[in-house]
């Protein structure tokens, strides 16, 4: 009985010290101490159109119902434009990242593979692909969980594939698979 009244007392002195002060029993001055920081909120997706206030470093955006947001920015991916429509991923008043839909919404050619490799990204966000491995027939952009990263996502009828954006011109588009650049040329 005694060993047992010992185990329980030991156990409780254990756990209080423990509890102690919310820090497993530390002081906020240990050096050993572990803050955990709060998480990111999500990105926001926002379609609309530039607006004719947009700056350098600051997007008008101007939604199809008619509401109009300013949003810190640095750079929109295909450039921004007036009258351009794009695709905003926010987070507090920040557009964190900017992809132009009309830039990217053109017939565009594989360059490093068969020339009859064709993408064609429409501005209502349907795709039609011509001799490539799938049918797309939709595409978008996004940025997946605890990534800033832009993602190019092709759909097709059973699933999606998704490609780091890496550059859009008025001419250009270079997307990575795995490691390697697909590069293509815009022929419309």
């Amino acid at each position: 009985m005694k060993r047992l009244l010992y185990s329980s007392l030991l156990m409780m002195l254990l756990m209080m010290s423990c509890i102690g002060n919310g820090t497993g029993g530390k002081d906020d001055n240990d050096s050993d101490s572990v803050m955990v920081p709060a998480m990111e909120k999500p990105l926001v997706p926002i379609v609309g159109t530039v607006g004719e206030s947009t700056t350098m470093h600051v997007l008008e955006l101007i939604t199809d119902d008619g509401q109009s947001a300013e949003f810190d920015y640095e750079e929109a991916i295909g450039g921004a434009d007036v009258g351009d429509r794009v695709l905003a991923f926010t987070r507090d008043g920040m557009a964190v990242n900017v992809v132009n839909v009309t830039a990217m919404s053109h017939l565009w050619k594989i360059v490093d593979a068969d020339s009859k490799q064709h993408l064609e990204l429409h501005p209502d966000f349907t795709a039609t692909s011509y001799g490539m491995d799938h049918d797309y027939v939709s595409w978008t952009c996004g940025c997946p969980a605890f990534s800033d990263t832009p993602l190019l996502f092709l759909n097709y009828g059973a699933g999606s594939n998704g490609y780091p954006l890496q550059l859009l011109t008025a001419d250009s588009l270079i997307l990575y698979n795995e490691g390697d650049a697909i590069r293509m040329v815009c022929i419309n």
